[in-house]
């Protein structure tokens, strides 16, 4: 076994007893000091021009208030010239020429607020305070400070109520930003002798309760095309917009990000030559009434670094870390898991099994969805004719639904669930099962991307959403759990590690989740920080090509077609899992941020048989021989494919396994592809061999078992993650005779019997099981959860009397 360097001397590698270098050592170090592929990757690019792209938008911030100092002094003294304040100026085009250039130096302001605001936004740096304001007298400063500016267009403005307009909680300064923005708009659109109006009402709408200024103008108007991209950055109606109007296209974009940062959102309606009318809605009740006023303050924000972007708000599409964190905090499901894997009530308080093959759940009642409609057994009907009708290709959880032949709701409050056959451990595929409202469920062809159409009952909503960068999260006011801490939580992606540190550093974050050990290694040791790890069943492993005679990426060493897939034969697998060297893996390139893996669960969940945790120890002669038994003296080639979601520690765990592999006579590169498309073409069978990872959601090895081993077959659901091929009939039949008992009646003795079949044919190599790690402010407290995401009700102030909650307890 490679132990660890040695902490006197880092730049020397750790020596075998006899004082030799290590082979396998050297040889990672000098290929690691030499190569400089890395920096000139794609990847590589993309980090660096996303960490450009930050600094950026820091220099555009700093920069606007540089040159809003000196500007304050020019306006200034430009209407003192103007006004004539200290004195005649003596000629009256010097009086026009001071009014130019306050007019333009006005003007030059706007755009550098706009820009400032919008590097603010990108930076994460633009913050908003809420607290009661009067709306009344919001209305008259609108109406003072832009009348005059109507009137000198040749317009007249006019604000109305509908009533009694009473305080609203929300943050003055921004909310007056975004109507001052909406108005000039107006006005600017609208021809002389036209008319602007400012409305203000109250207005329901699915179920919540709005306050919303309402400014109509009968200006010029937008067409169709020109009102789907007004909201959109840097982009005006039209492209003579700019020449005959004037102004950056930034003033709605950011005007819409400010009012979902506000709890609310904007919204238009137009016609050419008909004029247009933009809305601002805003939440009448920001402060929940009763106990959770006292929870859901104006201050409590909550901002989240992700450890990869979020690639879809569906929470039945594209499984990863971040698109999950974000269902975890949107959806709740039926049933709920603890800290140690025992089923908790979520949306289902009971259930029960009626016979062999009908299963009975009890629905919890006064649960209601983000719009106000009530939660009932449609709702949860629906989300299962939605899972069963996903091609395979892009679901999570034709997994979970195998085996069911029918949902339905014999009333509201029950779930009547009949199998195809016995299915004691049915509730434990529903851990993960986000429930949909019927409506959306029912919304087929493709993963939906709005918000407003992902309604949920969690404790948070989707405010918004810039795919890849960034989801705003605002609290459930009616939450049927304990009322949410944070009044606010965004959920970022900095671009890559390095940017990431910086924004920590900046103390733009309050939360970091991780998996990367560059950036664990650089805050560990900190005085105000909280760093927590925890196991988890998140395996990394390599797989293999099982299903074809000749395989597409396996040559000889001359570079020349095999006419046999080396892989079809046991010792080949058998070699490359004893040239793996877990413990190196886990503690020298992952830097202690995983734990060796023999076998698909680690020690702890159901499943795990220790009676095989040292089968798979690091032997390279014995590799060697195994290869040469197979034919394989010499050895071969081969491309190693793996996703971008395994590249933790830069490029060093694929270096690592090359690096291992080379050292048995397997010459090894290896290519990188993003992880929604490998994970396509591993599915279609493209590759010889592979790396790829899979989380055992429900915590004991059946789902492992039913993913990774078992035949792969869409009408049982079963290994989905079987991409090789593998067939091994006696594990399906274990499986099955598994799934038909429960946990006390010998269900776990057959799974380890599956499992150890499975690794003495090795279809899989598993390598790693990955750890579950986070970064808190110290005025935070993380309390953890089974799978390690970093759910916001999880995260408590440590002076906060509130304790934490499962997402989905009672």
């Amino acid at each position: 076994m490679i132990g660890p360097m040695n902490e006197d001397s880092k730049a020397d590698p750790e020596r075998t007893n006899e004082g030799q270098l290590d082979p396998l050592v050297a040889g990672m170090l000098e290929r690691y000091l030499r190569s400089t592929e890395e920096r000139d990757t794609l990847e590589g690019r993309a980090d660096k021009a996303e960490h450009n792209n930050r600094n950026k938008s820091l220099f555009f911030a700093s920069m606007a208030h540089d040159l809003r100092t000196p500007l304050n002094s020019i306006i200034g003294f430009s209407e003192m010239l103007a006004d004539q304040l200290l004195g005649p100026l003596g000629m009256p085009k010097y009086v026009e020429y001071a009014g130019d250039i306050r007019a333009s130096s006005l003007h030059l302001l706007r755009l550098i607020d706009d820009l400032l605001d919008l590097s603010k936004l990108e930076a994460g740096r633009l913050d908003v305070h809420t607290e009661p304001m009067d709306v009344r007298r919001l209305l008259v400063d609108l109406n003072r400070t832009l009348a005059p500016v109507a009137l000198t267009a040749g317009n007249t403005l006019t604000v109305a109520t509908d009533g009694d307009v009473g305080r609203l909680v929300t943050d003055p300064v921004r909310s007056k930003q975004i109507l001052i923005n909406l108005l000039g708009n107006a006005i600017k659109f609208t021809p002389q002798g036209g008319r602007i109006d400012l409305c203000f009402s109250h207005r329901s709408r699915e179920g919540s309760d709005w306050a919303v200024f309402t400014v109509r103008d009968t200006g010029i108007g937008l067409t169709p095309e020109q009102l789907d991209k007004v909201f959109n950055e840097y982009e005006q109606a039209d492209p003579m917009t700019a020449d005959n109007y004037g102004g950056t296209g930034l003033g709605l974009h950011i005007s819409r990000r400010l009012a979902a940062m506000l709890g609310g959102f904007l919204e238009a309606e137009s016609a050419p030559g008909s004029g247009s009318e933009f809305r601002l809605f805003l939440p009448l009740d920001m402060l929940a009434a009763g106990s959770g006023a006292e929870v859901l303050d104006g201050t409590r924000r909550l901002t989240i670094a992700l450890d990869r972007p979020v690639t879809c708000i569906d929470p039945h599409f594209h499984s990863q870390d971040s698109n999950m964190i974000v269902g975890g905090h949107v959806f709740d499901t039926l049933v709920a898991y603890d800290a140690h894997f025992r089923l908790q009530p979520g949306l289902a308080t009971d259930w029960r099994q009626v016979d062999d093959v009908t299963w009975e759940f009890t629905l919890r009642q006064g649960v209601s969805f983000h719009d106000g409609s009530p939660f009932d057994a449609t709702d949860v009907v629906a989300t299962f004719d939605r899972l069963r009708e996903i091609p395979d290709r892009d679901g999570l959880y034709n997994i979970d639904t195998h085996g069911i032949r029918s949902v339905r709701a014999p009333n509201s409050r029950t779930v009547e669930v009949t199998t195809e056959g016995a299915y004691p451990d049915l509730p434990r595929n529903f851990v993960r099962m986000s429930i949909m409202r019927a409506n959306d469920a029912w919304s087929l062809g493709g993963p939906i991307s709005q918000p407003s159409q992902l309604v949920g009952t969690g404790p948070y909503r989707i405010a918004d959403w810039d795919s890849g960068s960034m989801v705003i999260l605002h609290a459930n006011r009616r939450y049927w759990g304990r009322p949410p801490l944070w009044r606010e939580v965004a959920l970022r992606w900095y671009g890559g590690a390095e940017a990431t540190l910086d924004a920590f550093w900046r103390k733009e974050v309050d939360v970091l989740s991780t998996t990367q050990p560059e950036v664990m290694h650089s805050l560990r040791g900190e005085s105000d920080l909280a760093i927590s790890d925890s196991f988890s069943n998140r395996l990394t492993y390599i797989q293999f090509d099982l299903a074809r005679q000749t395989t597409p990426f396996v040559k000889d060493r001359q570079g020349r077609p095999l006419d046999r897939n080396p892989f079809l034969d046991q010792r080949v697998r058998k070699a490359v899992s004893l040239a793996m060297d877990r413990r190196f893996l886990a503690d020298v390139v992952l830097e202690g941020l995983s734990t060796p893996a023999g076998q698909l669960m680690p020690e702890g969940y159901i499943g795990h048989d220790p009676s095989i945790d040292g089968e798979l120890a690091h032997d390279l002669e014995r590799a060697r021989g195994l290869l040469a038994e197979a034919g394989y003296k010499d050895g071969f080639a081969v491309t190693l494919h793996g996703p971008a979601s395994c590249l933790l520690n830069g490029r060093m765990l694929f270096r690592a396994i090359c690096e291992m592999l080379m050292m048995i006579g397997i010459e090894t590169r290896f290519e990188v592809l993003p992880t929604d498309d490998f994970y396509v073409q591993a599915t279609r069978g493209l590759f010889s061999i592979w790396l790829a990872t899979w989380i055992g959601w429900v915590g004991e090895a059946s789902y492992s078992v039913n993913g990774l081993l078992a035949s792969r077959d869409s009408v049982r659901g079963s290994g989905r993650a079987n991409r090789g091929g593998y067939v091994n009939e006696r594990i399906d039949q274990l499986l099955a005779q598994a799934n038909a008992l429960p946990e006390s009646g010998g269900r776990e003795a057959l799974l380890r019997q599956a499992s150890r079949l499975g690794l003495k044919d090795l279809p899989l190599v598993p390598l790693i099981h990955r750890k579950a790690a986070w970064v808190t402010r110290a005025h935070i407290q993380h309390h953890g959860e089974w799978d390690g995401l970093p759910i916001a009700v999880k995260l408590t102030m440590k002076d906060s009397a509130s304790s934490p909650q499962p997402l989905a307890a009672s």
